[in-house]
């Protein structure tokens, strides 16, 4: 293990004493008035979408364009050298440990299309309030893969070297100060990162080199294995993020 530096992108009481009947009254009005705001500012989440390339500033896009026809995909990328992402902001109410997170992801990003772009990465990312964890599988070049939480971690790592042809099940798991990342259930990789901390879960970011397919995304506490997300992207045009 060694000390791993990489930037990440990074993305987004009422108290009251009384000591009368009225202010008891007053108190829960407010209360409940506060309780309705809470909800209706309660909401599930928009995914978003970006493109990037070396150079230019990232273009922005938004769920109307990437959700078709059961899947999530970047297409219309200006740039024939390309990354893509999407991304989902996690509202304040559905905010959890990220370091108790369990990110799943159903994708492929082949090779032999008009949009694959080498050598063929794959991201998975969760974005917390103190620290980022992620894991970066390419098809090639080897010494630029990695896993890690902020800057604790391994790079150039054989186990993640890989090409996603068909679809896969592509887990990243923090638990117990352990970042390890699975494909179709089986562990690849695994680092321990005491010393740092993911901190609330912000939000969950899928990224490719080139123009990567996402079949579902499902979100666990991985303490309890207890599911508290699911996007199956089976409403064209717009997000459709189930929380339980």
């Amino acid at each position: 293990m060694k000390l791993f530096f990489k930037p990440a992108l990074a993305i987004i009481a009422l108290t009251t004493l009384f000591a009368c009947n009225k202010e008891v009254i007053n108190q829960n009005s407010a209360i409940a008035s506060l309780s309705q705001d809470d909800a209706r500012s309660c909401v599930n989440g928009t995914w978003l979408g970006n493109y990037a390339t070396p150079g230019l500033p990232f273009l922005s896009i938004t769920d109307s364009v990437f959700i078709n026809d059961g899947v999530a995909k970047l297409t219309t990328s200006p740039w024939s050298y390309f990354y893509s992402a999407i991304e989902l902001p996690i509202s304040k109410c559905h905010q959890f440990s990220g370091d108790s997170a369990k990110l799943v992801v159903y994708l492929k990003n082949p090779t032999g299309t008009s949009l694959s772009v080498y050598p063929f990465d794959v991201t998975l990312r969760l974005y917390g309030s103190k620290d980022t964890a992620e894991v970066y599988f390419l098809g090639d070049l080897q010494q630029y893969t990695s896993l890690h939480v902020g800057n604790i971690g391994i790079t150039n790592s054989p186990q993640l070297i890989h090409t996603f042809e068909d679809w896969t099940e592509v887990t990243l798991e923090a638990k117990n100060k352990r970042l390890t990342v699975y494909l179709n259930g089986v562990p690849v990789q695994q680092v321990v990162y005491k010393g740092n901390k993911i901190g609330l879960l912000k939000s969950i970011n899928i990224g490719f080199k080139g123009a990567g397919t996402v079949d579902w995304v499902k979100l666990y506490n991985s303490n309890t294995n207890t599911q508290l997300m699911q996007e199956d992207f089976n409403v064209n045009m717009q997000s459709s993020v189930n929380w339980f």
